[in-house]
């Protein structure tokens, strides 16, 4: 459980400060712990029903992520047991879970994201009256739990 903050759950990502494409892949330092991957197994259900959001909304997007991670099954059988061990109980077509509890975020825009790709958000927990606020586009939205939104991430 988290408290305050956010966990960043990356199942294959760069590391920071280096050029795309010239290192290993690896999954991010929270997605390493045992009680992340117990999260991911009590998550499976929410997690792919937001994948299922995806493969509605853009399912060349849906697609071109489920070969992404089984490309990744296959390559780190034999090179990345932590990550190997992860894939197991991945629960997303989404490479990427980011867990932020009880916080206001700061602006937010995804440097490497294509303008067609999304980023999907869900709202969940017991708590009432939220707002998602998205200032660069002149939007506020109701965001209770159960919502969840989807947009580029460009247009942040």
């Amino acid at each position: 459980m988290v408290n305050q903050g956010c966990l960043e759950f990356a199942l294959a990502r760069h590391m920071l400060g280096h050029e795309m494409g010239f290192d290993t892949l690896d999954i991010s330092k929270d997605l390493s712990t045992d009680a992340s991957l117990e999260w991911l197994q009590a998550m499976a259900v929410p997690n792919a029903m937001i994948s299922n959001v995806l493969s509605i909304i853009h399912p060349l997007l849906y697609k071109a992520e489920i070969q992404g991670i089984e490309k990744l099954k296959m390559e780190t059988t034999w090179n990345n047991h932590i990550m190997e061990r992860a894939l197991t109980v991945w629960p997303t077509a989404f490479t990427n879970i980011s867990l932020i509890s009880n916080r206001a975020c700061p602006l937010h825009h995804d440097l490497h994201l294509s303008g067609n790709w999304y980023d999907i958000m869900a709202n969940v927990g017991d708590h009432s009256s939220c707002i998602m606020s998205i200032p660069t586009l002149g939007v506020e939205l109701v965001y209770d739990p159960g919502r969840v939104v989807a947009f580029s991430g460009h247009l942040l």
